[in-house]
């Protein structure tokens, strides 16, 4: 068997893609750069903000969560980028005009902010349906029916044992069983797809399990490796 690694997911939630156009957005307003990076202190003569900060967060961060599945929910975006203005307004003292224009900026983007947000991402919020595990105990909220489906699977009888002996696993589906076999078998029928662009000889490595050439061999071929 041959797999091409594929692309990292990214957990989608309601207002996500929106989340990024107004992120976006709100980088291109004139008064932005100021958050874009850690405020420089030295430049807005403000010394004692971040002895009093305790959650340090800018645009950068906030855009990376977006893109790398760190957040969860649209709120949770809305919560961080709120912090970056609100870090300011509470803990800079405006005793000096820089540190003025600095605490106005803050109060002016995230004016803008707002603004974006309500009419922008949380109509999405509001209208999206929610999906939560009835199983006692669990109570997991999702917004994928799909997604939810196969999580409520996780609840269901394992019905599927393993028959090595001293082992006995249990699994949900027959599939995963069969996969699990293949730890005792020590069959690696997944072979990396990786060519050595200079001599054109293929990699030889084969796999038990195909998540392991994904997340671990192939990237030992560097990180521009490409399959064929």
């Amino acid at each position: 068997m041959f797999l091409k690694p594929g692309r990292q997911r990214v957990r989608d939630f309601p207002g996500r893609k929106k989340s990024v156009d107004v992120h976006r957005a709100l980088c291109n307003h004139k008064s932005a750069w100021a958050f874009f990076q850690p405020i420089d202190c030295d430049l807005w003569q403000c010394p004692e903000l971040y002895t009093h900060i305790a959650k340090p967060v800018d645009f950068a961060v906030a855009l990376a969560r977006l893109q790398d599945s760190s957040y969860r929910s649209a709120q949770q975006y809305r919560a961080d980028m709120l912090q970056v203005f609100q870090n300011v307004i509470d803990h800079v003292q405006p005793l000096n005009a820089p540190s003025q224009k600095l605490v106005g900026m803050a109060q002016e983007m995230r004016a803008v902010f707002e603004q974006l947000y309500e009419t922008q991402v949380a109509p999405l919020v509001r209208s999206a349906k929610v999906f939560e595990c009835k199983h006692p105990g669990c109570g997991k909220i999702f917004h994928n029916r799909s997604v939810f489906r196969k999580h409520t699977l996780t609840h269901g009888e394992r019905r599927f044992v393993c028959t090595v002996d001293g082992c006995g696993k249990r699994f949900l589906d027959r599939s995963k069983l069969k996969r699990h076999m293949l730890v005792h078998t020590k069959a690696k029928p997944w072979k990396c797809t990786w060519v050595d662009p200079a001599t054109g000889v293929p990699c030889t490595h084969t796999d038990a399990l195909p998540g392991n050439l994904v997340n671990q061999h192939f990237h030992s071929h560097g990180p521009d490796a490409e399959q064929r």
